[in-house]
């Protein structure tokens, strides 16, 4: 596979007959920042040649999406401490442990 700079933020893949994981993860090696695939079907009307088209956008990496996904990661693990409480709450769970006795 062949990785050719089309703008700013654009990539163009050549010879994507075969994808292999290396090619991904030399991506992710030359492009630091995130990359956006698109992967749709295309056909060429012309020569009724059908096949998939590949669109790899480059996103800028950006501190505030670091902060909104740690933001994330707070909610959702106070959101399932919250539900575990008052799910042991609402059935009892905690009553019918055994106690160490003494």
């Amino acid at each position: 596979m062949r990785i050719r700079t089309v703008g700013d933020s654009q990539l163009l893949l050549e010879d994507t007959d075969e994808w292999l994981d290396r090619d991904c993860e030399r991506l992710k090696l030359v492009y630091k920042e995130r990359l956006h695939f698109d992967v749709y079907s295309c056909m060429n009307y012309e020569t009724s040649i059908s096949g998939l088209c590949v669109c790899v956008t480059v996103v800028p990496h950006s501190c505030l999406w670091d902060f909104i996904g740690i933001l994330m990661l707070i909610f959702m693990y106070s959101t399932f401490l919250a539900w575990a409480f008052v799910l042991s709450k609402t059935h009892n769970l905690l009553d019918h442990l055994p106690t160490p006795e003494a």
